[in-house]
C-alpha cells in the first residue's frame, strides 16, 4: 500500500513515503527534506541464537546525489569514508537500546543518500527515517523515537540549523529520543559553559513530543501488527539459578584478589551446569551463559547501589589515579604518555606541510581538505586479547573523531601557524574511557610539541547505575561498570567550558535532570584532571621541537604563480632542489616553504620574491647586459625579466664618460623608464 505523510520537523517539511520502491524488504522509507533524499530499507531473518543484538546498519552516500562522478580509479563507489562511518554509528546509538535483549531476528538496516542538498545534512534525517521505518516494520521496536539538530548563535538556540547556519554556531548538538527518555547526544562546541549545553539538551527533547506523535498516526494508517517478538524466554530459569546461586555469586565478587574471584565464578558456572544435568532442565548452554552473565551483572549493580561507590571501593565521585610522562619519543616531534588507572594512551604529534593535509572525497562536503588529522589505534594487546590488527574498525574511528573534536577549538588558526597537525593515539592500556584519555594526551603532546594551543583539554566518562527511582553516578567508569551499566557520558572540555560530549544509552528512563547532575559532577572532574596535567606542562613550549621542519609563509600576487611554477614545473623543481625545501602554492597566493635549514628557507624566499616582484616606473635594478643589437642592449633586470636600454640613452652615457665601454656580460645600474600596454620594458642608465 502506497502511503504519504508530510511531518514538519520543526521549521522544516519532512515528507515521507512507503510503498512505493524497495517493497520487497521488510520496509523502507523514502524521506526527503528540500531535496536531501534518503532511502530506508529494513531486512530481517531468524538467526541462530547470540548473547548480542545481530543489528547491522550502513549508511552511504551516492555520488550522483550531488552530481559527481567519484574520483577513484574505478569511478564508483568504494569503502564507506570516515563520515558515512560516523552517521551509521548514529544511527546505531539512537534506535539500539529500544531492542529487547534477546530479540532473536537478524537485522540490517541500509540508509542510502540518493539526493542531497547541500545545505540540508542528511545525518538527522536519517536517524529519523530510521525510526520510522522501524516503527512500520512489525519488528519489536520499542517505540519510535526523534531526532533533532541544535545551533547556538547569538545567544540564542538554533533549532535544525542549516549547513551554512552551523558555520556561524558555536554549538553542533545532535539529540534523539522519545517521549519521555533521552537516549543519544552527540555534540561538538566552542568552549560553552554548562548551563548552556544543559539548556540545548533541554529544548531539544521538549521539541521531540509533537513529532513522535505524527509518527505514530504513520504507524496507525501503515497498520502493520505482524509483531516479530523475541524467541527466547529465560525468565523462569534465571529466577531458579538467581536464587539457588546468588550467595555463591555475592562471595566470589567481593573477592579482592582477580585470579581467586575468577577461579571461583569459574567453579560457579560448572556448579551451575551439574545442577542443570542433575534437575533434567533442557536449557541449552548458551542459554546458560546468558544467564549467568545477567546474574552477575544484577549483583554489581546492586553492589554499586547499596554502597554508592564504584566496584574498586572508590568513592563514585572520585577519579582514578593519573599518571603522566611527557616527550618520551626523542625523534618524534613531541609525545606524551597519560595513565588513568588502567587505561593509558600514548599520544604521539607531528607536524607537517599542506602537502601532509589530509584530501577527502565526499559528497556532502566541498572543501576536501583537513589540515587537522587525529587517528586512534586500539589493538587487541591493550586488553590481553588476540585478534586482527589490519583494520581500523568502527569503533576506533569513532571515538578518534570525539577525541578531535573535543581539541579543535584550542587549535591555532590556519593563517596563524601554517603546519598541517596530525595525532595518533596508540590506546597501549584499556580499561574504561579510552577516548577521554585520548582527549588528554592529545592535550599534552600538542603543548610538548610546541603547538600554540590556547588551553588545556580533559576529557571524564561518567556512568549511571538506575533501578527504578534510585540511582548512582560514576565517575571515571572503568570497562566492567561500563557494560554492566545504563549510560555511557563522554565529557570533555577546558577550564572555560565543554568542547564535546557523547551519550549513549543502553535501557530507558534517563531524564534532563539526570543529565543535569551527571554534567556538573563531571565538571568538578576534568578540573580535577585539569590541575594535573597543568602541574606537568601547562602552556606550549615556546619554541617548536628541533625535529620539526621549519616554515616561512609569504603571499604573492596569484597571477605570478606560474612565475614561480615555471615550464613544465622547472622552476619550482630548480628551487627545491638548489635549497633542499619543499613549496607549497595555494591558489591565493600564498606559498608555504618548508627546510630543515633555516638558511635555506632565507634564501629560498628572497629568490621566491626577486621571481615575483612587481616591476614598476622608478624601479633601479643592477642588471646584466645579456644581447646587444643595432637599436640598443637587452638587460636582464630579474629572473625571465629583461629591459630594452636604448642606443639613444648609451650614446648619451658615453658623451660623460667617454671611456665606457659597453658589452654582454656586463653589469649595469638601470632605472625602469617605462612599461607599455603589452609589457616591454624601457630601461635608462642612472
Amino acid at each position: 500500500m502506497y502511503i504519504k505523510k508530510k511531518i514538519i520537523l520543526n521549521n522544516k517539511e519532512l515528507s515521507i513515503e512507503t510503498g512505493r520502491i524497495a517493497k520487497n524488504t521488510t520496509a523502507s522509507i523514502l524521506a526527503n527534506i528540500d531535496g536531501t533524499t534518503l532511502l530506508v530499507t529494513i531486512v530481517h531473518k531468524k538467526s541462530e541464537e547470540k548473547d548480542f543484538l545481530p543489528l547491522k546498519i550502513d549508511y552511504f552516500e551516492r555520488y550522483y546525489a550531488n552530481g559527481k562522478i567519484p574520483c577513484n580509479y574505478f569511478r564508483r563507489e568504494g569503502r564507506p569514508n570516515e563520515r558515512e562511518i560516523l552517521i551509521s554509528r548514529l544511527i546505531d546509538r539512537s534506535i539500539r537500546p529500544l531492542f529487547p535483549k534477546d530479540f532473536g531476528y537478524e537485522i540490517q538496516i541500509t540508509v542510502m543518500a540518493v539526493s542531497i542538498n547541500p545545505e540540508i545534512n542528511p545525518d538527522i534525517i536519517a536517524i529519523n527515517a530510521t525510526s520510522i521505518a522501524l516503527s512500520i516494520s512489525g519488528l519489536s521496536f520499542y517505540k519510535p523515537i526523534v531526532a533533532l539538530k541544535i545551533g547556538y548563535s547569538n545567544n540564542s538556540f538554533i533549532i535544525n540549523p542549516s549547513t551554512s547556519d552551523l558555520e556561524k554556531s558555536d554549538l553542533n548538538l545532535i539529540i534523539s529520543g522519545t517521549m519521555d527518555e533521552i537516549l543519544m547526544i552527540e555534540s561538538e562546541c566552542d568552549n560553552l559553559p554548562e548551563d548552556i549545553l544543559i539548556q540545548a539538551i533541554s529544548i531539544g527533547h521538549k521539541n521531540l513530543a509533537s513529532i513522535i506523535n505524527e509518527i505514530n498516526e504513520f504507524k496507525n494508517e501503515v497498520n502493520n501488527t505482524n509483531l516479530l517478538e523475541s524467541k527466547v524466554n529465560n525468565n523462569e530459569f534465571y529466577n531458579i539459578i538467581y536464587k539457588k546461586f546468588k550467595t555463591d555469586f555475592c562471595i566470589a565478587h567481593n573477592l579482592t584478589d582477580s585470579k581467586k574471584k575468577q577461579d571461583a565464578i569459574n567453579d560457579i558456572n560448572t556448579n551451575i551446569i551439574e545442577y542443570c544435568t542433575s534437575e533434567k532442565l533442557d536449557i541449552k548452554e548458551s542459554h546458560i551463559k546468558n544467564v549467568v552473565n545477567n546474574i552477575e551483572k544484577e549483583i554489581l549493580r546492586d553492589k554499586i547501589l547499596e554502597t554508592s561507590k564504584h566496584l574498586d571501593n572508590r568513592s563514585n565521585k572520585d577519579v582514578r589515579d593519573i599518571l603522566i610522562d611527557i616527550d618520551l619519543l626523542k625523534n618524534a616531534h613531541g609525545s606524551a604518555l597519560f595513565t588513568r588507572g588502567q587505561t593509558q594512551s600514548l599520544a604521539v604529534t607531528t607536524l607537517g606541510t599542506d602537502k601532509n593535509s589530509q584530501s577527502i572525497d565526499c559528497v556532502f562536503h566541498e572543501n576536501n581538505k583537513n589540515n587537522f588529522i587525529l587517528h586512534y589505534n586500539f589493538l587487541p594487546y591493550s586488553v590481553n586479547e588476540i585478534g586482527h590488527i589490519n583494520m581500523v574498525k568502527r569503533r576506533e574511528i569513532g571515538h578518534g573523531h570525539l577525541a578531535k573534536k573535543a581539541l579543535k577549538p584550542v587549535l591555532p588558526k590556519k593563517a596563524d601557524f601554517p603546519y598541517v597537525i596530525r595525532i595518533v593515539s596508540e590506546i597501549t592500556e584499556s580499561n574504561g574511557s579510552s577516548s577521554m584519555a585520548t582527549v588528554c594526551s592529545s592535550s599534552l603532546s600538542l603543548m610538548v610539541t610546541g603547538v600554540p594551543i590556547k588551553n588545556h583539554v580533559a576529557g571524564i566518562a561518567m556512568g549511571l547505575i538506575k533501578k527504578d527511582d534510585k540511582y548512582v553516578i560514576l565517575s571515571d567508569i572503568t570497562g566492567e561498570e561500563d557494560s554492566i551499566g545504563d549510560m555511557d557520558f563522554k565529557i570533555a572540555g577546558t577550564r572555560d567550558g565543554i568542547t564535546a560530549l557523547q551519550m549513549d544509552v543502553k535501557s530507558l528512563g534517563i531524564t534532563d535532570n539526570i543529565i543535569k547532575e551527571i554534567i556538573y559532577q563531571g565538571k568538578d572532574n576534568r578540573l580535577h584532571i585539569l590541575d594535573i596535567m597543568e602541574k606537568t606542562i601547562s602552556k606550549p613550549n615556546d619554541k617548536l621541537s628541533m625535529n620539526v621542519p621549519k616554515l616561512e609563509k609569504i603571499k604573492i600576487n596569484k597571477a605570478k604563480i606560474k612565475d614561480i611554477i615555471g615550464k613544465g614545473g622547472s622552476t619550482i623543481k630548480y628551487l627545491t632542489e638548489k635549497y633542499n625545501s619543499k613549496i607549497d602554492i595555494d591558489d591565493d597566493g600564498t606559498i608555504i616553504i618548508s627546510s630543515s635549514s633555516s638558511k635555506n628557507i632565507e634564501s629560498l624566499k628572497n629568490e621566491i620574491q626577486t621571481l615575483t616582484k612587481e616591476i614598476t616606473v622608478g624601479n633601479i635594478f643592477k642588471g646584466k647586459v645579456i644581447k646587444l643589437v643595432q637599436f640598443g642592449a637587452f638587460v636582464n633586470i630579474l629572473p625571465k625579466k629583461d629591459g630594452l636600454l636604448h642606443i639613444s640613452k648609451i650614446n648619451k652615457y658615453k658623451i660623460n664618460y667617454p671611456d665606457w665601454e659597453i658589452k654582454e656580460g656586463i653589469t649595469v645600474d638601470v632605472i625602469v623608464s617605462k612599461i607599455d600596454n603589452t609589457g616591454k620594458i624601457s630601461l635608462n642608465l642612472t
